[in-house]
């Protein structure tokens, strides 16, 4: 599959209102967001499946890098939602780097990744590198996440020197900071501070293999 490479650089995109998926931006090529802040975006209406509050980003093969960047109070509402701030759905590689994502919210019976919802499937991958997720939330009756939500299926999710905290899920089920899954899958957590439920595991992983060095985990 050939993708288009689509870049955008010191761009303030806000108060963006849209009744399906991607308050702010909707993409389904490569694509790269570099010192940009996307913020107040919502998405809302009839769907029952609105993703991605601030940016929606769909690529079977292709890349998707948020690069110096602020996502912050964006939202997203249907009875099945996922990524407040951003939902990213790649079989290629996905990556966070040097970036804030703070305020976002998914609310909806079921409702997932209220920072962040990461999907990697056929050896993609997922990177997240010197960035915080805070102050993120969740809400419903089946709600995981509150920060960020990983689903890898045989590929790579790695996290490092990153800050996740201080988000929630209200009403919910499970990972009020991080819940990831992992289908024949690995987690590389690293040089990291991660707030959790239990204090002690770095996160809700469901089944794959899990790898932490130097990390700092607790509870408030």
């Amino acid at each position: 599959t050939v993708h288009l490479e689509v870049t955008l650089n010191g761009l303030t995109l806000q108060n963006g209102n849209v009744a399906d998926s991607g308050g702010a931006i909707y993409s389904r090529e490569s694509l790269t967001i570099s010192n940009s802040t996307i913020s107040n975006n919502r998405t809302t209406g009839p769907s029952s499946n609105n993703n991605g509050g601030g940016i929606f980003a769909l690529t079977a093969g292709g890349t998707v890098n948020i690069e110096n960047s602020t996502i912050s109070g964006n939202t997203t509402t249907g009875s099945s939602s996922s990524g407040g701030g951003l939902f990213a759905w790649s079989s290629g590689t996905f990556s966070i780097v040097n970036s804030t994502i703070s305020g976002n919210s998914v609310t909806g019976f079921g409702s997932w990744g209220g920072g962040v919802f990461a999907q990697t499937i056929s050896g993609g991958t997922l990177n997240i590198d010197n960035s915080t997720i805070a102050d993120n939330r969740t809400i419903g009756t089946f709600s995981y996440g509150g920060g960020l939500l990983a689903l890898t299926f045989g590929g790579a999710t790695s996290i490092s020197s990153t800050i996740i905290g201080d988000n929630s899920v209200a009403g919910g089920v499970s990972g009020p900071d991080l819940f990831h899954q992992v289908g024949a899958g690995v987690l590389n957590v690293s040089y990291s501070l991660i707030e959790t439920a239990d204090g002690h595991n770095v996160d809700n992983i469901v089944s794959g293999t899990e790898i932490d060095a130097n990390n700092i985990v607790g509870t408030d």
